[in-house]
């Protein structure tokens, strides 16, 4: 038994390894939230928390190495309301002007 663990460790040493590499499958969404600390009417804090927001998720799919096909936005209302809304993108893209121009029309 020594001998075969000894041949398997020098193996490994040198890069020797039969066993098949598997890859580790990347989620098929990803999701970037963002909370406002309090209640807002503003439209233009609205508008830098969509661009912030869009920002962080262009960074998070360039970092996977991934591109979105479509965006959607979820909006929750302190009364407990929701209003969500897909778009789909011309072509996949991970860029931020991109994901900007889908988000602003949505």
């Amino acid at each position: 038994m020594r001998g075969r663990a000894g041949r398997t460790a020098a193996d490994r040493a040198r890069g020797i390894d039969p066993r098949p590499v598997v890859p580790r499958d990347l989620p098929a969404a990803a999701t970037v939230r963002h909370a406002f600390t309090r209640h807002t009417l503003d439209g233009a804090d609205a508008r830098a928390a969509l661009l912030k927001t869009v920002v962080r998720l262009g960074l998070l799919l360039r970092g996977r190495d991934q591109a979105a096909r479509a965006l959607t936005l979820k909006l929750s209302f302190a009364g407990g309301g929701t209003w969500e809304k897909s778009r789909r993108l011309a072509e996949p893209s991970g860029h931020d002007d991109d994901l900007r121009l889908i988000a602003y029309q949505s």
